[in-house]
């Protein structure tokens, strides 16, 4: 199966705007080390710490989530819900942190 990436289908951009994501991009960089600082940090630390930590990145991931829903980048908004349900499924026992 093959797929012309040429020609776009109906319904879809095409050309992105980055404009408004340049205004919040400092922000969303910043939501997103602050996510995985928290996550490095959940390693190795006792349960009740770990899942501390894990909620945290889990906001800070939000908060990235939210600016690039705003600014409209679909594609990214479709990574940070799967790993905000990740870190979900990890906080609550669901899944190990490994």
């Amino acid at each position: 199966m093959t797929f012309d990436l040429s020609a776009p289908t109906q319904g879809s951009r095409t050309r992105f705007d980055s404009g408004p994501l340049s205004w919040v991009i400092d922000e969303i960089r910043d939501a997103l080390n602050q996510s995985r600082l928290a996550v490095q940090s959940a390693i190795g630390k006792d349960s009740e710490s770990s899942t501390t930590l894990l909620n945290q990145a889990g906001a800070y991931l939000h908060q990235a989530h939210g600016a690039l829903q705003i600014v409209d980048v679909d594609g990214a908004i479709i990574i940070t819900e799967a790993v905000e349900d990740i870190l979900h499924r990890i906080a609550t026992g669901q899944i190990p942190l490994s």
